[in-house]
């Protein structure tokens, strides 16, 4: 779903200028500074160094400060920024012709204006004097660049005496601010401060730098032998002559501003926040996080974060969940690191072994666990050591299971799925990627789907489910139907039935799958099955089974559906959902239904995969043997060779590591039994000679596994129809697995 940010909802990142929104009271601090400052009588210059960590408001004062200043005539501001500058000579000139012009003064004589003049203009104007080149004898360029060099070089320490005179004329007294020096690479630093110590001694100059002490302190420490920050801070002591700490910022105040931040994010992007859920994130953020908060930068990030990651998430995962873990990317960033590359440890049952390899066991892992979660959590504090586990089993539910020996069932998944939960595998990867990944299905589309089939005619719901079966597969449609299939109204689960009743086809059945129950055909008529049994009236279920058996198509759909309503039990209980009449008059439908589609087509070879049960199951079972041979007979009078094939289906489907495609097995004793029971073997015989000659009678059973011949299965029948003559046995069909 494409969303529009709308940057209108960030909050920039930028200093204040406005006393009447100092949040954290520093406008006093600042004051006192600038007064300090204006106070001075004589004419030695002064360094002041403000302190403070990157974020906590250094240029807010310093914008307080100016604001003081300016308020006397006699003093002149000036704003040094040394980023401009790409070495150590363009920074001193640089600073130098700044004072100059604040001051109002030219520190360069007339001839190294020209040869400036000359310098910038040369490329132009030159050229036009070509023609002097034969006169001269030499290219006028050269000349030019000669005369540019004489005049517009000057030495670095003529240009700081012509500045100290200006200062010593003027009696002014100048304030030169230097912002930002923590972000400048160390030689940048290090250069800044051999500035600050060669204009030091300037009259009436007061330098404020603001900085990182921390860091500034490594960069200048590595310019001696020994380095180190202790090195770095011996420097500053000499340099800085007034050092002062920002002060820190109100915990009470810096909260407040961090909710508002919060509050914001929530208002500008229209993110429904009901009250119950504040009240969760409150409870959590305050008890977990709160205590990082260290700076009114950190809020505002993380205020952005949020007004970034909720509108494009909104309704698409639980937004206290996306609150918090947006909150562990600002505040612990490398524990947010870790739990985005590591989903096994924060998804993943620890109870159920069977879920992860064979060679890890549930203990092992829960200790591995505890290991990388303390690793990264060495990282912080000891209190906030404890804040983190507790942060972490909120999020991650799971987690109980490792620190509390907690053993999760079912319905806690499927509560955590239910939520949108971060702790959800079905989930998880969302809360990383901003959108509903690829193969996934939006929350919002799925649930306007679920309101259109609620309020739709059937052939409306059916193309509601066509364009929606469009955009996703049909087997991500049935995981994301399941998941609140018992939350379904009757009416709305009568509507879905049979709108999926008439799509069987776009349900793929793997049909080299040993288990065609969990195949998405399979599970469509789970679903199916679930959902008549949101129907309150036990009536009720069974006329809307019938009328889901008569319309189901493909055929497959519906015989599915029958698998489901003979092996499915009432969990309460533990019956079948039908009565034996009742499950036989479903049956008869079922069968009515296949022998309609086949038309001329044999049921064994237009279903061979549903045969068994057909025939013997159904046919045989409910309406007798004899009933089935008067359909039988007519077959393989026409053609006896046929006989090959419905002995096929009674053979076993072999699934072997050599053998790559699924193929049909050897009949063996108890297949044959099945057959014995479901038709009239004496007959199924004489078609057999009449098909194939008198030479499948033999006395040896001879088994080739994948490699069957249709001869040789009408062998193997022939030699147990023979056996059988001998010791005659009777035997339920029910043994032979209908899942040929």
């Amino acid at each position: 779903m494409e969303q529009t940010i709308n940057t209108e909802n960030y909050t920039a990142d930028t200093p204040i200028s406005d006393q009447g929104k100092d949040r954290f009271q520093r406008y006093g601090f600042s004051k006192r500074i600038a007064e300090t400052i204006c106070q001075r009588k004589t004419a030695d210059s002064i360094v002041i160094g403000i302190y403070g960590d990157w974020g906590e408001g250094k240029t807010s004062v310093l914008n307080f400060i100016e604001e003081n200043l300016l308020k006397d005539p006699d003093i002149i501001v000036c704003k040094f920024n040394p980023w401009r500058f790409k070495d150590e000579t363009q920074l001193l000139v640089g600073f130098f012709n700044l004072l100059a012009t604040q001051l109002k003064k030219s520190i360069k004589t007339k001839g190294e204006k020209i040869g400036e003049l000359i310098s910038d203009y040369a490329d132009v104007v030159i050229p036009s004097f070509s023609f002097l080149e034969g006169v001269l004898g030499t290219n006028p360029g050269e000349i030019a660049k000669k005369i540019a060099d004489k005049y517009s070089t000057v030495d670095v320490e003529e240009q700081k005496k012509r500045i100290e005179k200006i200062l010593d004329e003027e009696k002014k007294r100048v304030v030169i601010f230097v912002d930002d020096i923590d972000r400048l690479d160390k030689k940048e630093i290090q250069t800044v401060f051999k500035l600050v110590k060669l204009t030091g001694d300037f009259s009436f100059t007061s330098y404020i730098l603001a900085f990182d002490e921390k860091m500034v302190a490594k960069a200048i420490g590595e310019i001696y032998e020994d380095g180190g920050e202790q090195a770095g801070r011996n420097f500053l002591e000499k340099i800085i002559q007034v050092p002062l700490r920002l002060p820190l910022a109100q915990k009470e105040a810096l909260k407040k501003f961090c909710f508002e931040q919060v509050d914001n994010a929530i208002k500008s992007n229209n993110i429904d926040l009901k009250e119950e859920q504040a009240r969760s994130f409150v409870s959590v953020f305050t008890s977990n996080i709160l205590s990082r908060l260290s700076t009114p930068r950190v809020a505002v990030r993380y205020g952005n974060a949020l007004s970034f990651a909720l509108p494009l998430l909104d309704k698409e995962v639980n937004t206290v969940d996306l609150m918090l873990i947006e909150s562990i990317k600002v505040f612990y960033p490398e524990l947010y690191t870790f739990i985005r590359g590591n989903p096994e440890y924060f998804v993943k049952s620890y109870s159920n072994i069977h879920i992860i390899s064979y060679d890890n066991s549930k203990e092992e892992r829960k200790k591995k666990c505890k290991e990388e979660i303390s690793k990264i959590s060495k990282l912080y504090s000891e209190k906030e050591e404890n804040s983190i586990r507790d942060l972490l089993v909120e999020l991650f539910p799971i987690l109980n299971e490792v620190y509390h020996n907690y053993v999760h069932g079912e319905h806690n998944y499927k509560k955590w799925y239910e939520e949108k939960r971060i702790g959800s595998p079905q989930y998880f990867q969302r809360y990383f990627s901003y959108t509903v990944i690829e193969g996934e299905i939006s929350d919002i589309v799925f649930d306007d789907f679920l309101e259109k089939v609620g309020s739709g005619s059937q052939s409306e719901n059916v193309k509601a489910l066509e364009d929606f079966l469009n955009k996703t597969s049909a087997d991500a449609l049935i995981s994301k139907l399941r998941w609140n299939e018992e939350k379904y109204s009757p009416e709305l689960s009568k509507k879905l039935a049979l709108c999926l009743s008439e799509f069987g086809d776009k349900f793929p059945y793997h049909k080299n799958s040993l288990f065609g129950f969990d195949t998405p055909l399979g599970q469509a008529a789970l679903f199916i099955y679930k959902l008549i049994r949101n129907i309150p009236e036990h009536e009720q279920q069974f006329e809307f089974a019938k009328q889901l058996m008569q319309k189901s198509k493909p055929f497959s759909l519906a015989y599915e559906l029958m698998s489901w309503f003979r092996n499915e039990k009432d969990k309460s209980t533990d019956q079948q959902i039908f009565s034996l009449e009742e499950f036989n008059e479903l049956a008869n439908i079922l069968l009515e239904k296949a022998i309609a589609e086949a038309g001329e087509e044999p049921l064994f070879e237009k279903y061979p995969k549903y045969a068994v049960y057909l025939l013997s199951h159904v046919w045989a079972s409910i309406k007798g043997k004899e009933n089935l041979m008067t359909y039988i007979k007519p077959i393989l009078d026409k053609t006896p060779t046929k006989i090959s094939d419905l002995l096929k289906v009674y053979s076993p489907n072999v699934h072997s590591s050599i053998q790559p495609e699924p193929y049909y097995g050897d009949i063996e004793q108890d297949y044959f039994k099945a057959i014995q029971n479901t038709y009239d073997t004496d007959y199924l015989h004489e078609v057999a000679i009449k098909a194939f000659g008198a030479e499948i009678d033999v006395n040896t059973f001879q088994r080739l596994e994948h490699l069957q011949t249709e001869e040789n299965r009408v062998k193997q029948f022939a030699y147990h129809y023979k056996k059988s003559k001998a010791q005659p046995t009777e035997v339920a069909a029910e043994n032979i697995t209908t899942e040929q």
